[in-house]
């Protein structure tokens, strides 16, 4: 069995979903749902967009993985090893600003 190259570290255990980083992809794995598989040379963009709670000064950011046919949210609030994960997936990849002009920001 392959090892990750990371996993994703939660902040609550709450928290159900599951993400490996791997050489050549990524995994995820939600309690509810079946595996989904994001090969790292179908990743064509990404968008990185800063939220806030509109009454508390919460803050967070949701970073956006986007292939040709689907796409993948990691928030910030939810994982320790947020940045890391992050640097891994957009390496070498555009980002998206004309897209992310258009997502909500709260």
């Amino acid at each position: 069995m392959e090892t990750p190259k990371l996993q994703g570290q939660k902040r609550s255990p709450l928290f159900f979903d599951k993400i490996d980083l791997f050489e050549d992809r990524m995994e995820t794995k939600a309690l509810i749902g079946s595996k989904k598989v994001f090969p790292f040379s179908e990743i064509i963009s990404w968008t990185e967009v800063k939220k806030q709670q509109r009454k508390s000064n919460i803050t967070w950011i949701e970073f956006t993985v986007y292939t040709d046919k689907k796409k993948y949210m990691i928030n910030s609030l939810h994982w320790k090893n947020f940045n890391e994960m992050k640097a891994i997936l957009s390496a070498g990849k555009p980002r998206d600003t004309e897209r992310e002009a258009k997502l909500p920001r709260r």
